[in-house]
């Protein structure tokens, strides 16, 4: 039998977590032994009471108001528990039909356009590098045709028909490769997604890019202004796996364009660049922090890609691996970057994971269910849609290729709604299968499209024992008062 809540302790403080409704919280010593107490003996918390548990003789030691303090912490504990638990209903899949296809189209937040997979660098990490096994497939040559033939119909969508309308705010992100290589393609499509909106959507461009062509490009960047996230691992000894294909390493040319930028467009600088850097074998956490301290940035760190890794590389590609942040740094980061440690490594952000909810409802966006899936699958394009050099859409450029969920042809959109539908009630009828053992299925962050090996093998699933263990090391890490 699955338990509701479980108790915890570190050197300094007890810890009451609730796995139903993701509740995390400081208890007292005799609230701890309490707990356990009742636990082990399947003993009802209704039943409790200062009598009762004075009879006790493991208890007699608490005076009470320690035992009517840890009552009342109990009642706290166990709170809705009862309302949570029927909350949670797997789904009970229900078809999606084409007009539901398009409302979400129309109601899409962000369009990734993948204008090329060419690319001026050859980054020995990239997924279509050595490591992974995938491959530059398709349409190579940057064109312009097929995301201009899309953004005119989404567009179109959300003039032509209100009822599908619900923002005048559309971000139009350009995709590579290396998008900049395709920066003719990007220029027409600024130019005529102009024309046909004018002034009755608010359109926002993003772009990923590794640096190299900003400065040839930066006019047209900031003229459109863009908000740009450059992909940059910290400095010359961080940054170098990212090399041209000659073996030439980039971080000088990228460097210096980012400090002609900084001197020639400071507001833009400021307010539209970013950063991501990758974390690997290379990495160090300070000293990132410390290289962009002079562009007055912090990056936004991601780790190296563990899908699609080639058969031939998984035993050397744990030495690429970034080996994890020591306490020393975490210190470090503590005294020089105050703001950023607060944000990022005190013991609520370290804890978050156990601490959210994001169920889906998989109908949400057509009506009113309240059967919901755990899990980080999106549904249908209600975040993104992506557009392939090809024509080709997926709910997410991460997405796994088999879930392809239409097509731009010279006729319009193919939506393949009976695809769509088999993909749908394939999840929910794996999470129905495999989840509801797992003591992480109502804050799982496992994506469908791209881990659905994972999940159908179990490989993700968490028992107690595993929760209690993360968030002991997290709390361990940094003992709070909550």
């Amino acid at each position: 039998m699955q338990k509701d809540y479980c108790t915890l302790k570190t050197e300094n403080n007890y810890y009451a977590y609730n796995f139903i409704n993701q509740t995390f919280k400081i208890i007292t010593f005799a609230t701890y032994k309490i707990v356990n107490y009742i636990q082990e003996r399947e003993i009802k918390e209704e039943s409790l009471s200062y009598r009762t548990l004075n009879s006790i003789s493991a208890f007699q030691e608490f005076s009470i108001e320690e035992l009517n303090t840890a009552i009342r912490e109990i009642e706290s504990i166990t709170t809705h528990i009862a309302t949570h638990k029927k909350k949670l209903r797997f789904v009970e899949y229900q078809e999606f039909s084409k007009e539901d296809v398009l409302n979400s189209l129309a109601n899409t937040k962000q369009v990734v356009l993948e204008l090329t997979r060419e690319c001026n660098l050859s980054c020995f990490y990239c997924c279509f590098g050595n490591l992974y096994s995938y491959k530059r497939d398709y349409c190579k040559k940057s064109s312009c045709g097929n995301s201009l033939s899309f953004l005119k119909k989404i567009l179109e969508l959300k003039m032509s028909k209100p009822r599908y309308y619900v923002s005048n705010e559309l971000y139009i992100t350009f995709f590579g490769g290396e998008p900049l290589c395709a920066f003719t393609a990007i220029e027409e499509i600024v130019q005529e997604v102009a024309k046909i909106v004018g002034d009755r959507f608010a359109i926002r461009y993003l772009m990923t890019t590794n640096g190299v062509l900003l400065g040839k490009y930066i006019k047209f960047l900031v003229a459109n202004n863009f908000k740009i996230s450059v992909s940059m691992d910290g400095n010359a000894d961080h940054h170098a796996y990212r090399v041209f294909p000659n073996g030439k390493e980039s971080f000088e040319i990228i460097e210096n364009n980012l400090i002609q930028i900084k001197q020639e467009y400071p507001d833009f600088f400021q307010n539209n660049i970013d950063f991501i850097s990758v974390l690997h074998n290379r990495s160090s956490y300070i000293e990132i922090l410390d290289y962009f301290k002079q562009f007055g940035k912090v990056p936004t760190f991601t780790p190296l890609s563990t899908n699609n890794i080639k058969l031939s590389k998984k035993k050397e590609f744990p030495n690429f691996t970034y080996k994890g942040i020591k306490q020393e740094e975490i210190s470090a980061i503590e005294r020089k970057y105050p703001e950023y440690y607060k944000g990022y490594f005190n013991t609520q952000e370290l804890i978050r994971p156990y601490c959210s909810t994001p169920h889906r409802n998989i109908l949400g966006l057509f009506s009113k269910t309240q059967d919901i899936y755990p899990g980080k699958s999106c549904l249908l394009f209600s975040k993104r849609v992506f557009v392939t050099n090809s024509g080709l859409l997926f709910p997410c450029e991460k997405t796994d290729r088999e879930y392809c969920f239409g097509k731009i042809n010279e006729k319009g959109i193919a939506i393949y709604t009976k695809r769509i539908n088999q993909c749908y009630k394939e999840i929910s009828t794996n999470y129905s299968q495999n989840c509801n053992n797992c003591y992480r299925n109502r804050m799982c962050d496992e994506c469908y499209f791209l881990n659905k090996t994972k999940i159908i093998t179990k490989r993700c699933q968490k028992s107690i024992t595993d929760i209690i263990i993360d968030i002991e090391d997290a709390v361990t890490k940094n003992e709070i008062t909550i």
